[in-house]
Order: C-alpha cells, then structure tokens, then sequence
C-alpha cells in the first residue's frame, strides 16, 4: 500500500499532466497563433487571433463543470500538494538540524561565503531550500490570480455572456503599458521556467548537465516568442470605442477590489 507521501508526490506530479493539456492550448493562442501573425495586417491579425481563441475555448470550455474540470481543480491539487510536501520538508529539516528557517538561512549565508561567493553574485543567495522550478512555480502563483481575475473573472461577472476577446488584454496593455507589460513579462517568465522545468525533470531530460542546458536554451526562446507574442497583441487596433469603454468598465471593478 501506498504510503502517504508518494500519494501526495504522485499527486503533485499528475496533476500537472492534467493541466498541461490546457496550457498546450493556452500556448497555441496566446503564442503560437500570435507569432505567426506578425506580418499580417491589423484586421487579419485580431480574426485570426479570435478565431483561434474561440477555437480552443470551446475545447476546454463547454460548460462551467469541465472548466473546473481541467483547470481549476488540476491547479488546486497542485498547488496545495506543493504546499504541503513543501511544509512537510522545512519540519524534516528542523527535525535534522535542530534549527528553523531563519537560522538555517544564516547558516547556509556563511556556506557560502566561505566558499567566495559574495554578493553580487547570484550564487551567493541562499536558496532557502527552494529549486528554481519550485521557487519560479510560487512566483507565478504571485501573478496567475491577477491574470485570471482580469481575463476570465470579471467578464464572466459583469460582462453578460463571459466571452472574451483578445483585445481585453490589449487594451490594458495599451491604457496602463508599464504595469501590464511588467505583469505579463513576469507571468511569462517565471510560468514558462516552471513549466519546462517541471516535464524536464518528470521525463528525466535534466539529469545532466548538458540537459539542463539545452533546457535552458528551450526557456530562453520560449519566453522571447511569447514576448514577442504579447507586443503583437499589444500592437492590435480596436475598432469599436463601444468595446474600449465596456473594457473601462471592466477594469473599473478591478480597481474597486483593492
């Protein structure tokens, strides 16, 4: 029988794969479709776009209870196995070294200094036990509530049949370009890394260090396309000024929340 423990790590693992499926398509209209629209006019550019979102939508998104289904409850399970074995591993490491967090932050502080590695240099930050997929997996837990608040939360609330458009990302990139292209930048970022990162090592392709560089390789040009996906969107034209001032009020309600 099982024990506790692998539950929960086959768990963390498996739930991945569900959710992966989703980001798959998710990549395919927010990066792929984008990219490649880079040379087409305006107005070809936003109906390829669209039509690629209401594509895939459909696929992940018939009803409410699949939505849950492949996302919502994937996502949960994920971050709250995380969540625990992450608990389970710092009460491990006090039980062994007899010291909690902050004293094993000092500890590893002066490691490191003993072996040169001084500040500025990257490697001289202790890492407070955290790898960089799990430490780039809570980070875009830091900006995935936002994104998914703007894009999915408020026009289901209070835009009537909670379809959306590309253009709702547009226009935030438009009206507030520092803030939102900065939030992207960071979801992009540090989601790609976690992700890759994460079927890296669960299909065992970083074991080595040529691995783990040609990985890196793959997180570099992934996060540059998506970049370059998002000033695509951001460089769309919308038509209507119907449709910029239903967005101004969308966006009304999020600043309300805080």
């Amino acid at each position: 029988m099982p024990s506790v423990l692998s539950l929960l790590q086959s768990t963390h693992r498996y739930s991945s794969y569900v959710l992966s499926g989703f980001l798959g398509l998710h990549v395919l209209n927010t990066c792929i479709i984008p990219l490649v629209t880079v040379i087409s006019s305006q107005e070809a550019a936003l109906s390829k776009i669209d039509n690629g979102f209401m594509i895939t939508r459909y696929l992940y998104r018939p009803s409410e209870s699949v939505e849950i289904s492949l996302i919502l409850a994937p996502l949960g399970i994920h971050v709250i196995t995380g969540l625990i074995l992450r608990v389970r591993r710092i009460f491990m490491e006090r039980s062994l070294y007899g010291e909690g967090l902050l004293a094993w932050h000092a500890r590893q502080t002066r490691i490191n200094r003993a072996k040169g590695l001084s500040w500025p240099r990257v490697r001289a930050l202790p890492t407070l036990g955290y790898s960089a997929t799990a430490a780039t997996g809570w980070a875009t837990l830091l900006f995935l509530p936002l994104h998914t608040f703007t894009t999915r939360y408020l026009p289901w609330k209070y835009g009537g049949d909670g379809e959306t458009s590309v253009t709702l990302v547009t226009h935030a990139l438009q009206k507030h370009p520092l803030l939102t292209y900065t939030l992207y930048t960071g979801l992009i970022a540090a989601g790609t890394f976690h992700i890759i990162s994460g079927w890296g090592k669960w299909l065992k392709l970083t074991l080595t260090p040529r691995g783990r560089r040609y990985k890196n390789y793959f997180v570099i040009g992934t996060i540059a396309a998506w970049l370059v996906s998002l000033a695509r969107i951001g460089r769309l034209d919308i038509f209507s000024r119907a449709v910029k001032l239903e967005y101004d009020s969308l966006y009304q309600h999020l600043w309300r929340a805080f």
